[in-house]
């Protein structure tokens, strides 16, 4: 699995591609307070494994090791644009970066890096400004849905082709929403949660045709806002944590048959915080268990 992996240090480059990343102590913490800190540790050692350690907060004993295997390491270049509350996917060798704020003015650009020459270029921007959408790569196609314009929560999606370097309307989601979850299942793609500017949603749509109408799908148990989703062998989409009225959730949902629904996912086991810590000079092999990682 490929990994984004942010630094901390102002003075290292802002972004790390990572090939293939492995979990070697698989915890999963709820979130709220300061949020996770990416630390970037350099492949110095000699006798095991370069490690990029996650921590939570400040506090160094709690922290989850991931292993990495570093067979190609790309340092990225900066965007054109200072930007956040953008959206990011990839397609084939390029990773896009679609819209966002910057400096209060809601974003039409959208930028493309280029694993090969390692260079930002900018592409056709959106017909909308958007920040805070959803965005996916769909039958060859950048996909950018919702998100807000301003105060203004947007209905409208856009589909880019890299083949023109044109963007293009879709169908008009039947809800509103912002901060929701993407996910494609057998050719056909689904739109979770998110926030319809009052309150989070646990809807679903799903559109299953560039030409088609988006319809409802199985609204999920929990409602939740600023939620991602990850669709694993079988084609079992997960619906992880998010935001719903005032709490951040550390729930999962999954979805494995849309005529069945979405039900709760229950961890099998824990690691408690008063297991063995396992630092970068000792990593217990009998605590590899497979997981899920979310970074």
């Amino acid at each position: 699995m490929d990994a984004l992996v942010g630094s901390s240090e102002p003075s290292q480059q802002p972004l790390l591609l990572v090939r293939h990343l492995e979990t070697v102590r698989p915890t999963f913490r709820p979130g709220g307070g300061r949020g996770w800190h990416f630390c970037w540790y350099p492949p110095v050692c000699r006798d095991r494994d370069p490690v990029v350690r996650v921590r939570r907060g400040l506090n160094e004993t709690k922290r989850t090791l991931i292993r990495a295997t570093f067979l190609e390491i790309h340092r990225i270049l900066h965007l054109h644009t200072f930007k956040t509350i953008n959206s990011c996917t990839s397609l084939e060798k390029s990773i896009y970066c679609i819209g966002g704020t910057s400096e209060g003015e809601v974003l039409r650009d959208c930028e493309r890096y280029n694993l090969d020459t390692n260079e930002w270029n900018l592409i056709a921007p959106m017909q909308v400004a958007r920040y805070q959408a959803a965005t996916a790569t769909w039958r060859g196609l950048i996909i950018a849905i919702g998100g807000s314009e301003k105060w203004s929560v947007l209905d409208s999606v856009e589909a880019y082709d890299p083949k023109t370097d044109t963007w293009r309307f879709l169908a008009k989601l039947k809800t509103p929403r912002r901060g929701c979850a993407v996910a494609v299942v057998r050719d056909s793609l689904y739109v979770i949660g998110g926030h319809d500017g009052n309150s989070s949603l646990a809807s679903v749509e799903i559109l299953d045709s560039p030409t088609g109408n988006w319809r409802y799908g199985p609204s999920l148990l929990t409602p939740r806002a600023n939620t991602h989703a990850v669709v694993t062998a079988g084609n079992v989409i997960y619906a992880i944590g998010g935001y719903n009225a005032n709490q951040f959730l550390s729930s999962i949902e999954l979805l494995e048959c849309e005529s069945v629904g979405w039900r709760n996912w229950q961890q099998e086991s824990t690691i408690h915080e008063d297991d063995e810590i396992i630092t970068d000079e000792g990593i217990a092999d009998s605590l590899v268990k497979p997981a899920v990682a979310v970074l």
